[in-house]
């Protein structure tokens, strides 16, 4: 981590260094004299937890030393960059706050942090039950009680980090840990704690607009999954996070969630009714459903922030004394506005002006009206160049809007982005905000920046069809294009917007336009994987063997998507085959699709791939799936000797060696090298797919005919996911120690640091009496060399013609390795000297 850590987070880190399997702590005891010796506690890894993008949780227990605690949930992040440094810093500065005593009954604890040169540790309080999801999946239903009681905590931690200015902006039951689940029936013994501070951020007036989205999407508010993420409100993070304690309390009280993509979340959006049906078809108490609906509100602005919430009658009787929130602060006086310099009629102060903005999301039109009679500045910009009227056309405001029109805002202004209040309206779907604009002269042809996206263009690309309505009877041109030559009707087919595709078609939009690439509606559609759509433009007679000049027809789009339903459309409407590669002739694909599973089934290619093999070798489940249940062959092999199984293992198709898997193909069926379809996936990274193996019974230790095991395999290419997976499933640990000479030899510290960590014999030698630390000096590896000396390789250790590493890293001129080996004791002798001083040191 780099040196702009603040003093608090410093105080956090641990002093740390590593032996052998161990990670050794050194502390200063309060209670001890100055004199008296650091305390040290000595850490072993136990299992790893779980694993994440950007790293894994582990499971480690205090051997020796230990005062309080003796086992910890330790997450180990890799940074890779900069920008990972950045992020994780920011977890850090959020958890090291919400550490302290006075928050500890809300918040996981963090138990101090230490890092390497490419990884980040931060030690946790662990809890032996897990995680909310986890819990609720493997056991009983939960009582209303319980499931109340549960989200008061949660609603109550929430609020205490809107409080100090944070959005958490990742709530989800995954991230809710089980301190203490009842001994007995009484739901008042839950106690549930908040965690995972990977992407909340501290908030402010100055943060509006500059922070993208992110979340867990089936979690995610509307407002965030919206297509301009820069137009994001501060305010709107801790509505975001409302809603997401929403999703939360549905899935404690049904073990499911109530939107199943991000489709169906805008879908809701639009048509509240479809929650009410849910709720009504879950059996859940009036209260439950009552709380549920109020946090699910779409549109921030009636959403009830964490404060308010609280006071619902559901959760209320949870609570200790919950204070009434104030109104809003309103301002004592005018007297400190100050003149606009370029216009003396004009009012312009900063906090009025922030004051001005905080009333317009509140949907205070009384004072909003106030300022606009006073002269305020209506038209002042924020940072990100946004008024007021952008303000309120983004929330939906339509009375708003109507007081700052008449107050002289400038309809057609652009923020920095190029953005009208009209696109706004239109991005948003506020159909009687942009129907005031339109009355008020707004441009119906403005185009934004970046994209080019008329009004029109964005309410395709959101799928508003009532504002594409309103814009097509006000005129708007159907074929206006954006920087990429794209018409609306690209737009609405990239995006899935069958309704508003319609729309566009009805009113004459060009089916067979093309952009700048050539590509047309139909192949954006296709590519999209937009089923609707294409079944819609196919309707209306688009053509569907067109080819953009990259030579992609829709067809060939929608194959190598694994787009099947678009695929089978296609297919339908007769489009043609032409230029999809030989083993998806006719006698292949077409017998497949239609029917005609008699059809050489079993027929060869020069590779000798039978019809299913081709299938499986490029990923294609839904054909293998129909061969199969045609009794195709699971068991023939290729000239390599290669089974179906092995050729889907190898290019890290999941799908389909699940369908595979499913149909009882062998796992272990080695081809003419010895590699079974384990090793071909761990050669290729694909995790995913050795975990389904496993799952199905693979031989982890298995060998090919060099005697590579999979993790052997996996270490030699740089997989360290695959290398753990394999490790967690009990490969050996003499392979593991082989495992480490190969990845020594290729330089992959990564790999090295978890077999370490796994107790791997360091000093291990190969065929031909090599160590690992040889083999990493001796191929200039410096980091390998390094992770290998700290953590205790014989300095001293030869290669098979007697030379030490000393020796052999002054042979390859390698300084930095010379003085790692120095300074961990390498002896220097006379012929260190000659050797250096005939090589010119």
């Amino acid at each position: 981590m780099d040196g702009s850590l603040s003093d608090l987070v410093r105080d956090y880190q641990l002093t740390t260094r590593y032996e052998g399997v161990f990670t050794i702590h050194f502390h200063r005891d309060p209670d001890a004299p100055p004199s008296a010796p650091h305390r040290q506690e000595r850490w072993k890894k136990v299992r790893t937890l779980g694993h994440g993008g950007q790293g894994d949780v582990l499971l480690q227990t205090c051997t020796d030393g230990g005062r309080s605690v003796f086992n910890r949930a330790v997450k180990r992040i890799r940074l890779e960059s900069e920008h990972s440094k950045r992020y994780y810093r920011r977890e850090l500065e959020s958890i090291v706050k919400f550490s302290h005593e006075k928050y500890s009954q809300y918040f996981v604890k963090s138990l101090g942090w230490y890092a390497t040169s490419n990884k980040l540790y931060i030690a946790m309080e662990f809890f032996p039950d897990g995680d909310l999801y986890a819990y609720i999946r493997d056991h009983r239903r939960l009582t209303d009680d319980e499931c109340s009681h549960i989200i008061s905590q949660v609603l109550s931690g929430v609020a205490v980090m809107h409080e100090a200015g944070f959005a958490h902006r990742d709530v989800k039951p995954q991230n809710i840990l089980v301190y203490k689940v009842p001994q007995d029936l009484a739901p008042s013994s839950w106690w549930v704690k908040l965690a995972d501070f990977g992407i909340s951020k501290k908030l402010g007036m100055e943060t509006t607009g500059t922070t993208l989205a992110s979340g867990t999407p089936l979690y995610m508010a509307p407002e965030l999954l919206q297509y301009d993420s820069r137009s994001i409100l501060t305010e709107d993070y801790f509505k975001a996070d409302v809603w997401a304690i929403g999703i939360t309390a549905f899935f404690v009280l049904t073990k499911s969630v109530p939107f199943k993509s991000q489709p169906t979340i805008f879908h809701y959006a639009g048509n509240l009714q479809d929650l009410a049906t849910i709720l009504a078809d879950s059996q859940l108490t009036e209260n439950a459903q009552n709380f549920v609906s109020e946090v699910l509100k779409p549109q921030p602005r009636e959403r009830p922030d964490a404060e308010r919430i609280k006071q619902h009658a559901w959760i209320r009787h949870w609570l200790p004394e919950i204070p009434t929130p104030g109104a809003l602060s309103r301002p004592a006086s005018m007297g400190n506005l100050i003149r606009n310099p370029q216009n003396p009629g004009i009012w312009r102060d900063v906090n009025i002006l922030q004051q001005l903005r905080g009333w317009i999301s509140a949907g205070d039109i009384d004072m909003v009206r106030l300022l606009v009679h006073r002269g305020i500045d209506i038209n002042a910009p924020d940072e990100n160049g946004r008024t007021p009227l952008h303000l309120s056309a983004s929330i939906g405001n339509v009375e708003m809007v109507r007081v700052l029109c008449e107050g002289g805002a400038v309809i057609d202004i652009t923020s920095e982005s190029g953005h009208t209040p009209l696109q706004l309206a239109a991005m948003k779907g506020h159909t009687d905000v942009a129907e005031l604009l339109l009355e008020k002269g707004a441009d119906i042809e403005a185009s934004d920046n970046f994209g080019g996206f008329t009004p029109l263009g964005f309410a395709a690309s959101m799928n508003h069809s009532a504002v594409a309505i309103l814009l097509l009877d006000k005129g708007a041109n159907v074929e206006a294009t954006t920087q990429a030559g794209q018409t609306p009707l690209f737009t609405a087919a990239r995006s899935g917007s069958e309704a508003v595709a319609k729309l566009l078609l009805n009113h004459g939009a060009h089916i067979e336009a093309t952009d700048k690439s050539g590509g047309t509606p139909l192949i954006w559609a296709a590519r999209a994987g937009s089923e609707g759509v294409v079944e819609c433009l196919i309707h209306h007679g688009a053509n569907v063997s067109v080819s953009e000049y990259s030579g992609f027809t829709p067809l060939r789009e929608a194959r190598n998507k694994g787009h099947d339903a678009v695929e089978k459309l296609l297919l339908q409407a007769g489009a043609s085959i032409n230029g999809i590669s030989l083993e998806w002739s006719w006698s292949l694909h077409e017998a497949a699709q239609r029917g005609y599973y008699d059809t050489n089934v079993e027929a060869f290619d020069d590779s000798n791939h039978t019809s299913l093999m081709a299938a499986a070798n490029h990923g294609q489940a839904s054909m293998v799936m129909m061969l199969i249940r045609n009794d195709a062959d699971v068991l023939a092999r290729d000239t390599e000797g290669n089974t179906s199984l092995s050729l889907a293992s190898r290019r890290g198709y999941i799908k389909t060696v699940a369908c595979l898997r499913d149909r009882n193909a062998p796992v272990d069926t080695p081809n003419n090298n010895g590699e079974t379809p384990l090793i071909l996936a761990a050669k290729g990274g694909h995790t995913d797919v050795a975990r389904e193996l496993l799952d199905a019974g693979a031989d982890v230790n298995a060998s090919d005919n060099k005697g590579f095991t999979p993790l052997i395999t996996a270490a030699e290419q740089g997989y360290v996911e695959t290398v753990k997976l394999l490790v967690d499933r009990t490969a050996q640990l003499d392979s593991a120690s082989l495992a480490l000479i190969e990845a020594a030899k290729k330089g992959h510290e990564d790999v090295v640091e978890v077999l370490l960590e796994e107790g791997v014999a360091i000093e291990t030698m190969d065929i031909s009496g090599v160590t690992a630390l040889v083999h990493s000096v001796r191929l200039n590896h410096e980091a390998a060399v390094a992770l290998l000396l700290q953590r205790g390789a014989n300095v001293e250790a030869q290669d098979e013609n007697g030379e030490a590493c000393l020796m052999l890293a002054i042979k390859n001129c390698n300084e930095v390795v010379m003085d790692l080996l120095t300074q961990h004791g390498a002896k220097i002798s006379w012929l260190y000297y000659r050797a250096r001083m005939s090589l010119g040191y």
